[in-house]
């Protein structure tokens, strides 16, 4: 069977939560969980749990891209391609956020030259 538009549609959408889920891991309030929080007060995810989370999120996507390749007749694998996308998606939700905060720095580092003369 060849993907239809929804079939399209549906694989877009998989790739557009593996990015917001991403990039939600960012702004999460992790250190509401003490454990995997590092100790130095930064409210940073530990590595080894940042690496599980995003790692997890990978292969939701790769569920969701098998389970849509099965319900059209396929077999339940994802080919190069979507592991491709998806790791790209999954790029993206970890270097936007990263792109914005210093978008937003460098404004408000602006504002406060453009306030303050002397700086």
């Amino acid at each position: 069977m060849t993907p239809t538009n929804i079939t399209q549609l549906t694989q877009t959408l998989v790739l557009i939560t593996v990015t917001l889920l991403i990039w939600a891991g960012h702004f999460f309030p992790w250190h509401v969980i003490p454990v995997i929080v590092e100790p130095n007060g930064k409210r940073e995810l530990k590595r080894l749990f940042a690496y599980i989370y995003g790692v997890g999120c990978i292969w939701l996507g790769a569920l969701g891209f098998a389970a849509i390749n099965q319900a059209i007749g396929l077999a339940p694998v994802i080919t190069i391609g979507e592991l491709t996308a998806i790791i790209i998606a999954a790029f993206l939700g970890a270097v936007l956020p990263r792109i914005v905060k210093r978008i937003r720095d460098w404004q408000v580092s602006l504002g406060e030259k453009i306030h303050d003369p002397a700086k």
